[in-house]
């Protein structure tokens, strides 16, 4: 028995050493590979992109992503800052929400030559980005027609609200919604005129109001559009911050129930109107979706494979939008605030 043993335990203890060096050699090189750094740069410092960077962060998380998130506080300048201070040799990857994308294009396709290069929510097609994360916004249009259909069944006059008609996302947006509403069919090439009044269906858009992107000036073309057409039946924003605003200037003109206010996004002052009623409803994209899939993409084209990317240097993933309403607020809640670590009721 003495004489066997050694001949049993030999290739045993041999195989037991080759397995642990085995395991530490994958300990070590896991430890030595460095997670992919990823740019993420935010269109601005609306609640809207607090719900994306959720997204991005929670991907990053699973995916072992070194993370930096910018926010440009001070506008588009501030963000095409941060493009120019991004070291291509120092990152993996770089997704945006560009806020001026005609003028950052030259930018942006530089830093594409470089490194995988995504945009979410907003796009710049003309660049060569590797793929576009966001909305169908001209069908989102349609469904912002389709709640004040539902809200204001007979017909009648509204006012128009939103940042701009120059970007992809807004000026799809409008004409989606015009198209609906008014029933007939917009060249989604053509320029929108905002000053002239438009009329199908039995309703009259009486004028597309332009704010910049600023809630101050938001909150004030809906003060003026409420003094100005007195037997005004709707407004309607289609930027996050429209329906806050439109809600503010409704109630300072003691209008709140007069006139029907149709929203935009999930800031959460709309969520709140639509509870207690004065907002009748909302169509919510899905933000927490766009900051997700962009890093899961960035990810995956950093390891190599391009299986969650469409058509490289011009494809599009269009995440469907969801209209909100009493009925199903609580529900769309509760998603919510799951997605974003809130105990219910915070």
């Amino acid at each position: 028995m003495s004489q066997i043993r050694p001949r049993v335990w030999v290739p045993l203890v041999a195989v037991g050493l080759i397995a642990v060096a085995y395991a530490y050699g994958a300990y070590v090189f896991s430890w030595s590979k460095n997670p992919p750094r990823i740019e993420f740069l935010v269109g601005g410092t609306d609640p809207f992109w607090q719900i994306v960077s959720a997204g991005a962060r929670d991907a990053s998380d699973r995916f072992g992503v070194d993370l930096h998130v910018s926010i440009p506080g001070q506008g588009s300048q501030e963000q095409t800052k941060f493009l120019v201070q991004v070291d291509p040799r120092t990152v993996d990857g770089i997704a945006i929400s560009p806020m001026e994308p005609d003028a950052q294009t030259r930018l942006l396709n530089e830093l594409a030559k470089k490194v995988d290069l995504v945009t979410y929510d907003n796009d710049a097609p003309h660049s060569l980005r590797l793929c576009y994360i966001g909305a169908n916004n001209e069908s989102a249009g349609r469904s912002s027609a389709r709640l004040v259909k539902d809200a204001i069944p007979n017909g009648g006059k509204l006012a128009l609200f939103i940042g701009d008609v120059e970007r992809d996302n807004a000026r799809l947006r409008c004409q989606g919604f015009m198209s609906e509403l008014l029933g007939r069919h917009l060249d989604v090439d053509a320029p929108i005129n905002t000053d002239e009044a438009s009329e199908g269906n039995g309703y009259t858009i009486m004028r597309i109001f332009i704010d910049g992107s600023d809630p101050a000036t938001a909150k004030a073309n809906a003060a003026d559009a409420i003094r100005e057409y007195e037997d005004l039946a709707c407004l309607v924003g289609l930027y996050s911050y429209n329906g806050p605003m439109c809600l503010e200037a409704a109630k300072e003109a003691k209008k709140l129930g007069v006139i029907k206010i149709i929203a935009f996004d999930e800031h959460e002052q709309t969520l709140d109107g639509i509870a207690d009623g004065t907002i009748y409803g909302t169509v919510v994209q899905n933000p927490y979706q766009y900051g997700y899939y962009a890093i899961r993409l960035l990810v995956d084209l950093h390891e190599g494979t391009d299986a969650s990317l469409p058509i490289a240097g011009s494809g599009s993933v269009l995440l469907p939008c969801t209209e909100v309403t009493r009925e199903n607020l609580a529900a769309y809640r509760a998603k919510l605030d799951a997605r974003l670590g809130r105990k219910k009721g915070a």
